[in-house]
């Protein structure tokens, strides 16, 4: 697959308090989270010809997605938090690719952050 035609849609830095770690002090606490997300949406879906909302992805949807996988229940990886993440935007939205980032800023006293990112494509149609 290839990303020709299509448009980038970005959502940076989306700062959430969720339930994630598989220590037990994780499990009792929330802790703060980064969130970003690409999708590649293809040119139907994003060229808005009369401008309105309609005609384009609403941005707000990668957000709502983003927190309802996030605070549903609690996660124990990084990893399967995005992996959750982009399976429901595949779903929702009509994207060829997404790639979703998850910072954790409080994984270690002496770090920054530990990120873990992956890239996802729909299936072919």
């Amino acid at each position: 697959m290839n990303l020709d035609n299509c448009t980038r849609l970005a959502l940076r830095g989306l700062a959430i308090d969720v339930s994630i770690g598989v220590f037990e002090h994780e499990k009792r606490a929330v802790q703060p989270v980064r969130v970003n997300i690409d999708v590649w949406v293809p040119s139907e879906f994003c060229t808005p010809t009369q401008d309105r909302l309609g005609e384009v992805i609403d941005y707000g949807r990668l957000r709502q997605i983003a927190i309802e996988t996030l605070t549903e229940s609690h996660i124990h990886l990084l990893e399967s938090a995005c992996e959750r993440m982009a399976a429901g935007i595949l779903l929702a939205l009509p994207v060829r690719c997404v790639r979703v980032a998850i910072d954790k800023p409080q994984a270690f006293s002496d770090v920054d952050a530990v990120t873990v990112e992956i890239t996802r494509w729909s299936a072919p149609s």
